[in-house]
Protein backbone atom coordinates (compact mmCIF):
# COMPACT_ATOMS: atom_id res chain seq x y z
CA UNK A 1 0.00 0.00 0.00
CA UNK A 2 2.81 2.41 0.88
CA UNK A 3 4.52 1.62 -2.42
CA UNK A 4 1.30 2.28 -4.32
CA UNK A 5 0.90 5.62 -2.56
CA UNK A 6 4.49 6.59 -3.39
CA UNK A 7 3.96 5.69 -7.04
CA UNK A 8 0.80 7.77 -7.14
CA UNK A 9 2.52 10.72 -5.53
CA UNK A 10 5.39 10.35 -7.96
CA UNK A 11 2.96 10.19 -10.82
CA UNK A 12 1.26 13.36 -9.68
CA UNK A 13 4.43 15.24 -8.91
CA UNK A 14 5.82 15.35 -12.38
CA UNK A 15 4.20 18.55 -13.58
CA UNK A 16 5.46 20.58 -10.64
CA UNK A 17 8.39 21.92 -12.61
CA UNK A 18 6.17 23.41 -15.27
CA UNK A 19 5.70 27.15 -15.47
CA UNK A 20 2.73 28.40 -13.44
CA UNK A 21 2.75 25.64 -10.85
CA UNK A 22 0.68 23.27 -13.00
CA UNK A 23 0.51 19.98 -11.21
CA UNK A 24 1.44 21.18 -7.73
CA UNK A 25 -1.23 23.86 -7.93
CA UNK A 26 -3.79 21.30 -9.11
CA UNK A 27 -2.87 18.89 -6.31
CA UNK A 28 -2.94 21.64 -3.68
CA UNK A 29 -6.40 22.67 -4.85
CA UNK A 30 -7.53 19.03 -4.74
CA UNK A 31 -6.10 18.60 -1.24
CA UNK A 32 -7.89 21.72 -0.01
CA UNK A 33 -11.17 20.59 -1.56
CA UNK A 34 -10.74 17.15 0.03
CA UNK A 35 -10.45 18.69 3.47
CA UNK A 36 -13.60 20.75 2.93
CA UNK A 37 -15.77 17.64 2.48
CA UNK A 38 -18.65 17.33 4.90
CA UNK A 39 -19.97 13.94 3.75
CA UNK A 40 -19.00 10.66 2.09
CA UNK A 41 -20.38 11.68 -1.31
CA UNK A 42 -17.99 14.62 -1.41
CA UNK A 43 -15.10 12.42 -0.29
CA UNK A 44 -15.87 9.89 -3.02
CA UNK A 45 -15.93 12.70 -5.58
CA UNK A 46 -12.53 13.88 -4.41
CA UNK A 47 -11.19 10.35 -4.74
CA UNK A 48 -12.38 10.36 -8.37
CA UNK A 49 -10.76 13.76 -8.90
CA UNK A 50 -7.51 12.41 -7.52
CA UNK A 51 -7.65 9.53 -10.01
CA UNK A 52 -8.13 12.03 -12.85
CA UNK A 53 -5.16 14.07 -11.69
CA UNK A 54 -3.05 10.94 -11.40
CA UNK A 55 -3.85 10.05 -15.01
CA UNK A 56 -3.24 13.60 -16.19
CA UNK A 57 0.29 13.77 -14.73
CA UNK A 58 1.30 10.11 -14.94
CA UNK A 59 3.53 10.42 -18.03
CA UNK A 60 5.74 13.04 -16.38
CA UNK A 61 6.79 10.80 -13.48
CA UNK A 62 10.50 10.81 -14.26
CA UNK A 63 10.78 14.62 -14.17
CA UNK A 64 9.93 15.05 -10.48
CA UNK A 65 12.58 16.31 -8.07
CA UNK A 66 12.91 15.49 -4.36
CA UNK A 67 11.43 18.81 -3.21
CA UNK A 68 8.32 18.28 -5.30
CA UNK A 69 7.98 14.70 -4.10
CA UNK A 70 8.07 15.82 -0.47
CA UNK A 71 5.52 18.57 -1.07
CA UNK A 72 3.10 16.24 -2.84
CA UNK A 73 3.55 13.53 -0.23
CA UNK A 74 2.60 16.09 2.42
CA UNK A 75 -0.49 17.20 0.48
CA UNK A 76 -1.60 13.60 -0.09
CA UNK A 77 -1.07 12.68 3.54
CA UNK A 78 -3.13 15.63 4.76
CA UNK A 79 -5.91 15.03 2.22
CA UNK A 80 -6.08 11.34 3.06
CA UNK A 81 -6.36 12.28 6.72
CA UNK A 82 -9.39 14.38 5.88
CA UNK A 83 -10.93 11.77 3.59
CA UNK A 84 -10.39 8.98 6.09
CA UNK A 85 -13.18 10.46 8.23
CA UNK A 86 -15.48 9.05 5.56
CA UNK A 87 -13.60 5.77 5.04
CA UNK A 88 -12.24 7.03 1.71
CA UNK A 89 -8.62 7.11 0.59
CA UNK A 90 -6.95 8.53 -2.50
CA UNK A 91 -3.89 6.57 -3.39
Amino acid sequence: MRTAMILIVLGLAVGACKKGGGMVGDIEAWGNASCECKDKACAEKQKEEFNKLESKYHDELDKMNDETEKKLDSILEKANGCLSKFDVSAG
